[in-house]
């Protein structure tokens, strides 16, 4: 009797772990239950759809192309102000279990029992003073596409791109060579030294290690400071008229 309680004892834990990092299945766009494909988009060598939105001249009669990148909890975009992908560090717990056991990524950022990812809650303790100021304007903007971002599941549009961002990829990003030897081009970086998402060392490290990435450093910068007023003329003229950046 006794061995026959434990055994069940044994199965319903077991159950219970595996309802509890077993992520429920995914709307994917396009699948019979999921939503509509409403966008362009690019198949991705993983498998997955990267869809994307234009803006401006026709490609073929541009002169200038600006690519916006941001994988985490984004959509796609009407401006383009940056062309740099930032990952986010601050959470190292969230990072190592991406890293190191992507299986428990969707239990970890869903259970109570300990601080998950202040990232993807949204939590305003890792906000500095610009960002504080800026995040409102960024809200008003992305409270309109908050609803599609997730509309695949959260383990799919947000814990994934942990695992993915996180994982171990194919090459090493700190032995890339410059894509623009012949100076056709330019790689930069802006980086506010008052991220509470992406600490400064980082980027410095980044910008030490591959010294042809022309890197932007801004006293008092934060996250949001793309919103800031002028700041994306900034960028741009800095890409297009090589002019010094400038705060």
């Amino acid at each position: 009797m006794m061995i026959s309680m434990i055994a069940i004892f044994g199965i319903v834990i077991l159950a219970l772990i595996y309802r509890a990092i077993i992520p429920p299945p995914p709307k994917i766009c396009g699948s019979p239950n999921g939503p509509l494909i409403t966008a362009p988009r690019v198949k991705l060598s993983d498998g997955r759809y990267l869809a994307y939105k234009e803006n401006g001249v026709p490609r073929d009669e541009a002169k200038h192309k600006f690519v916006f990148i941001h994988g985490f909890d984004c959509v796609r975009h009407d401006v383009a102000l940056l062309t740099t992908i930032s990952p986010l560090v601050q959470d190292q717990w969230t990072l190592r279990i991406g890293h190191y056991f992507p299986w428990l990524t969707y239990w970890w950022n869903t259970q109570k029992l300990f601080p998950s990812s202040s990232v993807a809650t949204c939590s305003e303790d890792i906000l500095f003073e610009q960002d504080r100021v800026l995040m409102p304007i960024f809200d008003s903007y992305q409270s309109q596409y908050r609803d599609l971002v997730r509309q695949q599941g959260e383990y799919e549009s947000i814990h994934r791109d942990i695992m993915i961002g996180f994982g171990t990829w194919e090459f090493d990003p700190m032995e890339l060579e410059n894509p623009f030897p012949n100076g056709e081009g330019s790689v930069h970086i802006w980086q506010g030294d008052e991220d509470g998402h992406v600490p400064v060392i980082l980027q410095r490290f980044i910008a030490k290690k591959l010294p042809w990435i022309h890197y932007h450093e801004m006293k008092g910068g934060g996250h949001m400071f793309p919103w800031a007023e002028g700041m994306g003329d900034k960028v741009m003229k800095t890409f297009l008229l090589g002019e010094p950046f400038v705060m």
